[in-house]
């Protein structure tokens, strides 16, 4: 309940901050909110929680007069959890649909997907994505169009591994990851690097990929 409590004011915030830019963008009497989210794929949970989080911030502002004067629409697509449907549904509603910012799944594969074609389109993409190559270019300067409601995963590694070391005891760690995941690779780096610093070892650093049955070798 906490957690989807948190999605909903994330969520109000977001469409808020539309205030400040929504009255150029929005088409005749009402704003247009994309929403791409996971409804029947393997992280639905998440997506449902956001999904379902979002109707309830737009009625809400909608019964209180909408944002200027004018009435949200929230339009939605389920991405089942994969890449290349989420960039389709991203174009539709960026094209399409004529949304003026949208709402984005959980998942940080989708959001480095999306952040070049954020880019040229030029509508705001907004989420949770913990990974901050979505919201970060490799030159170190921001992606323009990505913003994020939660902290990075750095910085989410790194209560991981003080939790790790300074309430469990551990010194020496043994670290198993997703390849293809996204979010799992990103917390590695930084994971490992406080381990070190704080005097810790990584004992055996050991990676598996998405669908893997045998752990035995």
């Amino acid at each position: 309940m906490r957690k989807i409590v948190s999605l909903l004011l994330s969520v109000i915030l977001v469409l808020g901050l539309l205030s400040l830019t929504a009255c150029s963008t929005a088409q005749g009497g009402e704003i247009v909110i994309g929403n791409i989210q996971d409804l029947s794929g393997n992280t639905s949970v998440w997506g449902k929680a956001v999904a379902n989080g979002a109707e309830l911030a737009v009625e809400k502002i909608n019964k209180d007069g909408g944002i200027n004067g004018k009435m949200l629409k929230l339009v939605t697509y389920d991405t089942k959890g994969d890449v290349k449907e989420a960039i389709n549904a991203y174009n539709r509603l960026a094209g399409q649909d004529k949304a003026t910012v949208v709402l984005g799944p959980p998942v940080s594969n989708i959001g480095i997907a999306l952040a070049p074609i954020a880019n040229e389109k030029k509508v705001p993409v907004v989420g949770s994505f913990i990974d901050p190559r979505v919201t970060v270019k490799e030159d170190g300067t921001p992606q323009p169009y990505m913003f994020l409601v939660q902290p990075t995963s750095v910085q989410y590694a790194e209560i991981l591994a003080s939790y790790t070391m300074e309430k469990l005891g551990a010194k020496k760690i043994a670290v198993l990851y997703d390849q293809s995941n996204a979010f799992s690779v990103s917390l590695v780096k930084p994971f490992m690097a406080f381990v070190q610093k704080k005097g810790g070892q990584i004992a055996v650093e050991e990676i598996y990929m998405k669908g893997d049955k045998d752990f035995k070798t």
